[in-house]
C-alpha cells in the first residue's frame, strides 16, 4: 500500500473528514473516496467494543453533565478570490 493511501487511512480513523485529508495531503477529493471504500474491510472502529455491545443488544447509557468548565473550538475555512488564498476562521 502506497504511504499516500496509507495516510489517507490514518486520517480516517482518527476522525478527519474528506476534505481536510485531501487538503492536508494534496490530492483530490475522488481519490481520498475511492481509497477509503476500497479498504473499508480494514478499517477500525474507534471503539470496537460498542459495536459488540450493540449486537448483544446491550443497554449503553451515556454520562453526560454539562461542562461548564471547558469550551469547544470549531474550524472553518474558505478562500478569498482563489483556492490558494485561504482563510480559517476559529
Amino acid at each position: 500500500m502506497s504511504d499516500i493511501r496509507r495516510q489517507i487511512l490514518d486520517m480516517a480513523i482518527n476522525g478527519s473528514s474528506i476534505r481536510d485529508t485531501g487538503r492536508v495531503l494534496q490530492v483530490a477529493k475522488g481519490a481520498v473516496i475511492s481509497t477509503i471504500v476500497k479498504q473499508e474491510s480494514i478499517l477500525v472502529q474507534v471503539n470496537p467494543n460498542i459495536h459488540q455491545l450493540l449486537k448483544k443488544g446491550a443497554d449503553i447509557a451515556a454520562d453526560v453533565r454539562p461542562a461548564y468548565d471547558s469550551a469547544e473550538v470549531d474550524e472553518q475555512w474558505s478562500f478569498v478570490g482563489k483556492k490558494s488564498k485561504q482563510r480559517w476562521l476559529w
